[in-house]
């Protein structure tokens, strides 16, 4: 499901949002549409996604290293793609993320280039938006 919502901005960048979410992972609620990633990011942290992940090459990180999630313990539960409305380059992906294992959930913020990331093809998989 994509809806798209009206402009925002961002650190003084103009923005239009696609909000995207994963079949099946929302439990049937209304969808939410946010207009700025720092609406939709503190959403998110209300809803108990309050770790800050960063991408590694073979995984996620967070709590500065004490955590390291690999492909297989963690699940993308929702993501948000905000594109830039002037420039299609200016572009980002908002992901919400659980691990089961770890009992963690967080976001993590990732330029829409992700693929000139050095990371594996798990990783790359793990993350691919899929239409």
């Amino acid at each position: 499901m994509v809806k798209v919502a009206s402009i925002g901005m961002i650190e003084n960048y103009f923005f239009t949002i696609n909000i995207c979410l994963i079949t099946g992972t929302n439990n049937n609620k209304a969808m939410q549409t946010y207009v700025t990633l720092s609406d939709t990011m503190n959403e998110l942290r209300k809803q108990g996604y309050v770790e800050d992940f960063n991408l590694r090459q073979t995984c996620l990180e967070c709590r500065s290293g004490q955590f390291k999630i690999f492909t297989d313990e963690f699940k993308v539960d929702t993501y948000y793609r905000f594109e830039g409305a002037s420039d299609p380059s200016d572009q980002a992906i908002l992901y919400a993320i659980s691990s089961e294992r770890y009992q963690l959930k967080g976001v993590l913020v990732n330029a829409y280039g992700i693929y000139s990331e050095p990371v594996t093809d798990e990783m790359l998989e793990k993350l691919e938006i899929r239409k």
